[in-house]
């Protein structure tokens, strides 16, 4: 997770996901990825996800919030949790929790569920300067389960070059919803 300011491409079969990082306000240590999705080669796709990062003192990468523009959705971790530490190593997984509340739109007065995360990432693999990472997001809301698996493969100083991701969402014992999807870095523009 660089810092911004930087854009990305990737391609998920005929889908193109650009996904683009600015900085909030006058903290370098706070940024958004928005991710728009198109299925042709314009860019023209719609927003479909932003997500929420701050840099803690230690180089540690946080998730405090994540807004599903498809879905209407708005997940807030409080602490922010740890999405990606300072330093990985084989032997040892980062684990962390935080109280998860899940909107149902932008508005702060929507309806909402409350819950539990826990965030594991562990270093998988290590070939050369690429280093394949697990990331395991569980959350659990008041009648809702999100469950979601993020294989990464990074190299330094280009990012994630590689993602596979697998995401379920239930509620009480049915399944909602399942998703995955698989995607390769294209281009990649500084900005």
């Amino acid at each position: 997770y660089r810092p911004p300011p930087w854009e990305k491409v990737y391609r998920e079969g005929k889908r193109t996901i650009r996904r683009e990082a600015r900085q909030i306000g006058d903290s370098p240590s706070k940024w958004i990825i928005e991710e728009f999705q198109s299925v042709d080669e314009k860019l023209k796709g719609g927003l479909v996800r932003q997500t929420y990062i701050e840099k803690g003192p230690d180089g540690s990468i946080f998730l405090s919030e994540l807004h599903l523009t498809l879905e209407n959705k708005v997940l807030t971790f409080d602490p922010a949790i740890v999405l990606m530490p300072a330093t990985l190593s084989a032997d040892k997984s980062c684990v962390s929790e935080s109280d998860v509340v899940l909107r149902e739109s932008e508005d702060p007065d929507a309806r909402k569920s409350r819950g539990h995360a826990i965030q594991t990432t562990r270093l998988v693999s290590q070939k050369g300067d690429a280093s394949v990472i697990s990331s395991d997001l569980s959350a659990k809301l008041d009648y809702t389960t999100i469950d979601r698996n993020v294989e990464m493969e990074v190299i330094p100083g280009r990012g994630i070059v590689r993602e596979v991701q697998d995401r379920t969402v239930k509620f009480g014992l049915l399944n909602l919803s399942r998703t995955t999807s698989s995607a390769v870095l294209v281009e990649e523009k500084p900005k």
